[in-house]
């Protein structure tokens, strides 16, 4: 060519070089970086190296390539495995708290009894009549408790006064425990919903004998039911979020690993020759490398001993 126009490179030795420089007829112009090569002398030495040199370091590179390959799969590895842990922790959380939102309800059904038998004559059969009824609580606070029930009689001789009081004190305490059983049922609810929405297919249909499934595309038929889902057990959950965490662990220490493989890596190669590598790698990786690099080269140049930061 007539004229020629080099752009220097990390990679470039002394052959590379002399091709580059010996292809023109009237004149060559060679551009370099400062940011690479800061001074004439450090563009001299990168252009005047010879292929063994370059031989040690397309070892040291390649060194660095399977060390970073090895952090990006352990990071693809690690992001995979906290993807799984969240919903696990969350499906735990969650059937914790249905099995004590059950529990909840089953010491507020029992806390019914001592003031239903201290009002009424037959208790079991005005607890199912108080708990059928979703305004009992607020039709015992207007005073229509016979509603469900005939008051018993007491043993002894009570003052009229009394036994209204008597009445009044058990009525009151049943009405109490009846709101907080209420309570307990729409919790129970909420606790049954967030399982449910943690726990992939939150129902299933099932169909009655010799009922046609719905053809896809077509509205479900009368003779289909819908079940709730076979649940599975907090310990199946434990013992699988165990298993999801040690290796989660095992990722985040072999990265570890891998990251300081890179720091001895660069600690042993040249300027130039980390400058060769970051054109090699993938971008995601290079950029950041780069900037570290640049970072830590500015203060070791101002006398700092510092380490190479990751």
């Amino acid at each position: 060519m007539d004229r020629v126009y080099v752009l220097a490179d990390p990679v470039m030795n002394r052959h590379a070089a002399y091709v580059a420089l010996t292809r023109h007829r009237a004149g060559v112009d060679l551009f370099a970086d400062r940011e690479t090569f800061p001074t004439r002398d450090h563009l001299d030495k990168a252009l005047s190296r010879t292929s063994q040199k370059d031989l040690a370091s397309d070892y040291t590179s390649a060194d660095l390539r399977r060390a970073v390959a090895r952090l990006q799969e352990l990071a693809a590895k690690t992001t995979r495995a906290t993807l799984e842990e969240r919903p696990l922790r969350d499906t735990l959380a969650a059937l914790l708290e249905l099995r004590d939102a059950r529990l909840r309800v089953v010491e507020a059904r029992r806390s019914l009894t001592q003031p239903a038998r201290q009002l009424y004559a037959d208790p079991a059969k005005a607890l199912r009549s108080l708990l059928r009824d979703p305004a009992s609580p607020d039709r015992l606070r207007q005073g229509d408790a016979r509603r469900y029930g005939q008051f018993r009689r007491r043993a002894g001789v009570l003052t009229p006064g009394r036994e209204r009081a008597k009445t009044f004190q058990a009525v009151s305490s049943l009405t109490g425990r009846l709101d907080a059983y209420q309570r307990s049922i729409a919790g129970l609810a909420a606790a049954k919903r967030a399982v449910h929405a943690q726990v992939p297919g939150g129902q299933r249909t099932a169909h009655r004998a010799g009922a046609a499934a719905p053809s896809r595309g077509q509205p479900g038929t009368a003779a289909a039911r819908t079940l709730p889902i076979r649940l599975p057990r907090p310990a199946q959950i434990r013992r699988e979020l165990a298993r999801v965490t040690t290796a989660l662990h095992a990722y985040q220490q072999a990265s570890r690993g891998a990251q300081d493989a890179i720091e001895v890596t660069i600690r042993g190669m040249g300027r130039a020759s980390v400058n060769s590598v970051l054109l090699l790698l993938p971008p995601k990786v290079a950029i950041p490398v780069g900037v570290a690099l640049r970072a830590v080269a500015r203060v070791i140049d101002r006398g700092l001993d510092v380490g190479l930061g990751r």
